[in-house]
Formats: structure tokens, sequence, C-alpha cells
């Protein structure tokens, strides 16, 4: 869950979601309202094939469920807006309510917006876009790189790039070994390809070690890509290896050649 940011609850408008939701829940459960029952056991049973199963990831099932959140939360100001229509209110007073509760959420989320730094962490940078300018012009469109991968918890083989060479193929046209995200609903043409793609992952961090070699050299790949936020390969390990050469550097992003 450390995805979603240790600081989430510092977000006023979460915060207010939250405690909206939470009063919705217990006021709708309080009255047995059947659509609060029915989002509330879709949510829990939501959770259960990424929390014990782990067939989906478990923060984008919590992300998604804002869709029941949101369901939950309308019954409430729906119960809300039927109670004051049972009291003799003045017009003025209960038209004035809903204008005057939009405002109010804006002005917080106004407040946030400028409270709040906003976090950059792309994956690219434009430093990556000299390399990958360096990259076009000097080096051979067939060569294939290595980049940093970082795999999810709840599966073995899906993974993605976790700096500026995931976005290699695209920009370069150079080929990488980190597949397509929806690379496991797809046919592949090599039986071992999964297999293959752990290795790499679990080597990701050991390429100077004598079966990171081998691997790179099996897999033919000719270079190797540290982008600027970085991940488990590190400079250093093989700025230390005559089996690299360093062909671009502009810290701490840094291209190697695969020394044969």
């Amino acid at each position: 869950m450390q995805r979603l940011g240790q600081g989430i609850l510092d977000y006023p408008l979460n915060l207010v979601g939250l405690i909206l939701l939470g009063a919705s829940l217990l006021a709708g459960w309080l009255t047995r309202s059947k659509i609060v029952i029915a989002m509330t056991l879709w949510s829990v049973i939501s959770l259960i094939p990424s929390r014990y199963l782990m067939l989906l990831d478990t923060v984008s099932v919590v992300i998604s469920l804002f869709v029941p959140a949101a369901i939950v939360i309308a019954w409430a100001l729906q119960a809300v807006v039927n109670s004051l229509d049972k009291i003799n209110l003045p017009k003025a007073v209960r038209f004035g309510l809903a204008p005057l509760l939009l405002f109010l959420l804006a002005m917080n989320g106004i407040w946030a917006t400028f409270a709040y730094p906003v976090t950059l962490d792309g994956y690219l940078s434009p430093s990556d876009l000299k390399a990958f300018a360096y990259i076009t012009e000097q080096l051979p469109a067939d060569e294939k790189f290595m980049v940093n991968l970082e795999r999810f918890p709840f599966s073995d083989i899906l993974m993605v790039g976790s700096d500026g060479g995931y976005w290699l193929p695209l920009l370069t046209n150079r080929q990488t070994v980190v597949p397509p995200m929806t690379f496991t609903n797809e046919r592949v043409t090599s039986p071992d390809y999964a297999n293959k793609l752990r290795q790499m992952e679990q080597l990701n961090s050991q390429l100077a070690s004598d079966e990171g070699l081998e691997l790179l050299v099996e897999e033919n790949i000719g270079y190797i890509y540290i982008g600027e936020r970085g991940g488990q390969i590190k400079a250093g390990d093989l700025l230390g290896s005559s089996h690299f050469k360093v062909v671009y550097e502009d810290k701490p992003i840094y291209i190697f050649e695969v020394v044969q």
C-alpha cells in the first residue's frame, strides 16, 4: 500500500471524502439501506482477489473503489436533502445549502492546490531526452538495451521500467528487455520468455556478476541504460568492471556498452 503514498491522508479532499464516506456508511447500515449494504459487499468482495488470492493489484482495486464510495456518499446526501424537505425551512436556506457545500469544497481544493507541492516523480526527464538523441544518432538501430526493471509485488512476471529507459522503444525505436505491461494477456513466441524475464529482474542489480554477464551475452544485449530516476542497476558496479565501457555520461545518466 506504500504506492498510495504515506501522506495520502494529509490532502484535505481525501480526508473530507473519507469522513463523508464513514458517516454515510454508518447511516446506511443503521437504516439498513440496500444500496449501501450492496456497495459495501461489492467493495469487500473486490478486495478478496487482490488481498488473499493476489490476482489483482491491491492499489488498483483501492483506487477503483471511488465508484461505490461515490454512490454511498450520494445516497447520504440525497437522504439529507429529503430530510430537509420535511423541515419547514425558508426556501432560500434550502436552495442555498447545495451551492454553499460546493463552494466550501471548491475553496478547500483551491487552498490545497496552493498549499501542497506538486510531486514530480516522472520516469522521463529532459536529460533522458538528450541521451535518447545520442542513442538515435550514434548507436546502431538493431542494438538491444538492458534497462532498470521494477517488479510488481503481486506478480513475479509483471514488470515495468523504473526510469527513462522504459521509454526507449517508443522514443528511439530501440529494443529493450522490458515488455509491455499487457504481455501476460498476449501470445509470446518463446515458451521460456517468462523465465528469462524473471532472470533479468533478479540479476538487474548484479549485471557485473558471472551470471549477469552470461545472461547479457545469451540475450544479445549490447548496451545498458541508466536513467536519471535510476533503479536497481548501479553505475558504480559497472564502472568497476572491464566488461562495460562508458559511451555516454551525463550524471546520473549513463550508457554502457557491453564488452564481450
